[in-house]
């Protein structure tokens, strides 16, 4: 057997967590997501990050441990707590004279699921948590200031709109009414969509993401996120699925695909209570409002909802134990489900695929401990494109593999020269469990994996696990539990090629659509380069992909409508959502940002100076092709709504356009600055006033002398006091009350409350740069989420 390198051997003192192929997930923010009993421990690697370093927790491991030139990760970490049993909701005291709505949850009150939105949702474009609790209710939960180390808080539970949407089912007149709704309110599984995908560009800024509930009346319903202050719900019901007449047990949604134009459809799996599993179709089309006139178009989205014909699964009588879909190189994603000592995989019938239907694959022992069983609980299902393998573990330690899914599925028993079978990564991760324990390990220590996925999509993995000795008997409190976070290689990974190829791949197939965060789609990335004889050889092939243009300027050709009527509450709003789009949802910029992004990693990443520089140069070489095509989307924005600028918004306006202006700006940007320059001019004839009147040159905060605006990343007085320029506006940064990206460290002022500007300079104070902070959620020049230090 091969020695492979172990990453990460994190010990986790008091953290009690049960087999669950959802009990560690990734976030479309690049965090790990564990769930425990007590407490969702969120987990951030450190690779990529910029921020809160001093926060690392990181395990010793030996030379022997880590094996080569690979480099222990780090680990950035927070938490969300349990709430408090009193606080729960009573729902034997509504029905105490019908035992079948009764919950036992309060018993032993936990953590039961936890179901991570897409990213870009909230307000600060990160992701929203819903969390399930053993007494059928759930709780929604967001970041405060920094999602990697800070305080997550709850925005509210969700028994009122689950409360409301009974009422539609089950009518007042009925006799039974109150039982039935209670069962509606009693949730039993959710599962966030990925994004819908309406294949426009720019990306329309709208929310295509549902949340799908299932309760146990045998219902799912459809809800979406809604940031509407003028409603006391948290979410909204779009569509709801009667799926049977049993508990909802599992659920799981496929990638969203674009169908046509405007069309985006995705697959909803459901597992029932009496072992059958059904899938529905959902398909999501969004129109554009046209009863009056808008400077963005207003969407409107109709969710279709078809249950599909053909039951995947008839009831048998034995429970799910996990239910996933995987996305492969064919037309249909395959449906991943489990029941104790089987796989199955169903794929929708199809002409285009070498396979279609239900396949059963049974699992067979392998003989690690006196634990092993084929028939343990499900802890992890992943799959890896590169190899068309299934991977799965169970709760005795065991993995097993499917290869071929695509053409022939099959188990893979016995070894192979990759080393990816059954019995070959089951030894493995045997023997990374006998080298991280500090004690002894025998046969007759189990260990017992409760959770696991995959870290790159290919060979390393990340899983938690415990040793324990089921031939003891003795009862162990959750006080006393100790669970480790393991990321280990468990077979032949990527050559160099391949890794090579991927960063291509990523960079010229971004999907700005998709809203993910750039550490997320960077992460197995930054894996592979971490590894510092990898890096070495690879590092000149890194860097022409980097400096290579992937997607062609589509900026140029942004067209914006003249407003003509007032401002208003509505217009602002449409102005910032158009903002938003144009800037953040084209495939041309999010490829630059993810070359900016690497090009940082590569530069912390690299012992020699010259590569260094090197990544340093590429960086800012993409910065500097990047900015103007994001400024030439805020000048148009400008020209579209300049009837509508008064006195106050003319300094900045202005400095847009000397920016626009400055040495190495394409020609056709300057020459629509010009023509801006000469619209606001006579618009405003104040603006023959000197510069330090119009806010081109700021005091500096030390000495108040003029610093004028030559630079758009730093600001130098005459005196050489310099001082950073946040990097959304350009104005120098002289507060406390500052954003920072997580990826690249640039500032940026915090979007200032509602009719209230207090930390923006004098020269500022518009109604142009309030809208544009508040449209900018993500770092302008490499897609990362900014967090709030201070």
């Amino acid at each position: 057997m091969s020695s492979y390198p172990i990453l990460t051997a994190l010990s986790l003192p008091a953290v009690s967590t049960f087999p669950s192929a959802r009990c560690i997930q990734w976030t479309a923010d690049g965090q790990a997501v564990l769930l425990s009993k007590n407490a969702i421990y969120i987990l951030t690697p450190d690779s990529g990050i910029a921020v809160d370093k001093s926060s690392v927790v990181k395990q010793a491991l030996d030379k022997a441990q880590t094996t080569g030139s690979q480099r222990p990760l780090g680990w950035l970490r927070t938490m969300i707590e349990l709430g408090k049993a009193n606080d729960m909701h009573a729902w034997a005291e509504e029905n105490r004279d019908w035992w079948g709505a009764v919950s036992l949850g309060p018993t032993d009150f936990s953590f039961t699921a936890v179901a991570c939105s897409p990213s870009n949702i909230s307000a600060d474009a990160g992701c929203i948590y819903a969390l399930l609790d053993s007494n059928s209710e759930v709780f929604l939960f967001k970041p405060v200031k920094d999602p990697l180390i800070g305080q997550w808080v709850g925005l509210g539970d969700l028994h009122e709109i689950l409360t409301e949407t009974s009422k539609i089912f089950i009518p007042e007149d009925d006799a039974k009414k109150l039982h039935r709704r209670t069962l509606h309110q009693q949730t039993t599984d959710i599962a966030w969509s990925p994004p819908a995908d309406f294949g426009m560009s720019p990306a329309p800024d709208i929310d295509g993401a549902l949340l799908a509930i299932g309760n146990r009346a045998g219902y799912t319903h459809l809800m979406r996120y809604t940031q509407d202050l003028q409603t006391s719900m948290l979410l909204q019901r779009v569509a709801s699925v009667r799926v049977g007449d049993r508990w909802i047990t599992r659920l799981a949604w496929s990638a969203a695909i674009c169908t046509r134009p405007g069309t985006s459809q995705t697959y909803l799996a459901c597992a029932l209570a009496d072992g059958s599993v059904v899938v529905t179709e959902i398909a999501q089309t969004i129109t554009a409002t046209s009863d009056t006139a808008a400077f963005y178009p207003e969407y409107n989205l109709e969710v279709t909802v078809n249950k599909l014909e053909e039951e995947v699964f008839d009831g048998d009588q034995k429970s799910t134990t996990s239910l996933r879909w995987i996305d492969t190189s064919q037309p249909e994603p395959i449906l991943v489900f489990t029941k104790p000592g089987v796989v199955y995989l169903w794929s929708k019938p199809s002409a285009f695929t070498p396979w279609s239907g239900l396949r059963a694959i049974r699992l067979e022992r392998q003989k690690l401990s006196v634990g092993s069983t084929p028939f343990a609980m499900v802890s992890g299902v992943s799959y890896s494109p590169r190899s068309d393998a299934l991977v799965v573990s169970l709760a005795d330690g065991s993995f097993h593999v499917v290869q071929k899914v695509t053409t022939d599925p099959a188990l893979a028993p016995g070894t192979a020269e990759d080393n990816l079978a059954s019995a070959s990564v089951s030894k493995t991760a045997r023997a990374v469990f006998i080298k991280v324990e500090e004690d002894d390990v025998d046969r007759r220590q189990v260990n017992a994996i409760y959770g696991m996925t995959s870290y790159d999509g290919d060979s390393y993995y990340t899983w938690i696990h415990e040793g324990l000795r089921p031939t003891d008997f003795s009862y162990k409190h959750d006080a006393k539990h100790t669970s480790m976070l393991v990321t280990a290689q468990l077979w032949n990974g990527k050559n160099d090629d391949q890794v090579v190829q991927n960063i291509s791949d990523i960079l010229s197939r971004c999907r700005a659509a998709s809203g993910e965060s750039s550490l997320a789609t960077l992460r197995h990335i930054f894996l592979e380069l971490r590894d510092s004889e990898r890096f070495r050889r690879l590092h000149p092939r890194v860097l022409a992909l980097v400096r290579t243009e992937h997607f062609p300027d589509d900026s140029s050709a942004a067209t914006l409508p003249a407003w003509t009527g007032p401002q208003s509450t509505a217009l602002r709003a449409q102005f910032r959502r158009s903002l938003r789009a144009h800037l953040f949802g084209r495939n041309s910029f999010l490829s630059h940002r993810l070359c900016v992004m690497l090009a940082g990693f590569c530069e912390q990443e690299s012992d020699d100076a010259a590569v260094r520089e090197a990544f340093r140069a590429a960086a800012a070489d993409t910065v500097g092709t990047l900015w103007p095509r994001l400024l030439r989307i805020v000048v148009r924005h400008i020209a579209a709504v300049l009837p509508l600028l008064a006195e106050p918004d003319v300094p900045f306006v202005l400095r847009i356009i000397v920016q626009a202006l400055l040495p190495g700006t394409p020609d056709d940007l300057q020459a629509e600055a010009h023509e801006l320059s000469a619209r606001i001019q006579a618009l405003v004839p104040a603006t023959g006033v000197d510069a330090a009147a119009l806010g081109l040159n700021e005091p500096c905060p030390a000495c108040r002398a003029a610093v004028p605006l030559q630079d758009i990343n730093t600001a130098t007085c005459p005196n050489g006091h310099s001082w950073p320029r946040c990097s959304i506006t350009s104005f120098v940064l002289s507060t406390p009350m500052v954003r920072t990206c997580m990826g690249c460290s640039r500032k940026a002022f915090l979007p200032p409350p509602a009719r209230d500007t207090p930390w923006l300079p004098p020269a500022a104070r518009s109604w142009l740069v309030e809208d544009l902070l508040n449209a900018v959620r993500r770092c302008f020049f490499c897609g990362a989420g900014f967090v709030t230090l201070l």
